[in-house]
């Protein structure tokens, strides 16, 4: 899987399922799945919202394992 281009969401800015959709190219599904990896990952964080007004954060500071 190619990794997911995440240069948008530098600054603070907030990304919903459509808007990646968009930026990347790709299904609802694949965007889905892309999003779920990176909360997974601990790349974004979710708004904790679902369906319409869910979006995405980009997690600015790193916790050492």
């Amino acid at each position: 899987m190619p990794e997911p281009d995440i240069e948008p969401l530098t600054g603070g800015i907030s990304v919903t399922n459509k808007n990646y959709q968009q930026i990347s190219d790709c299904s609802s599904r694949t965007a889905t799945r892309d999003l779920r990896d990176m909360i997974d990952k601990k790349i974004l964080k979710s708004s904790k919202l679902k369906g319409v007004g869910a979006f995405y954060e980009l997690i600015t500071t790193i916790t050492p394992q």
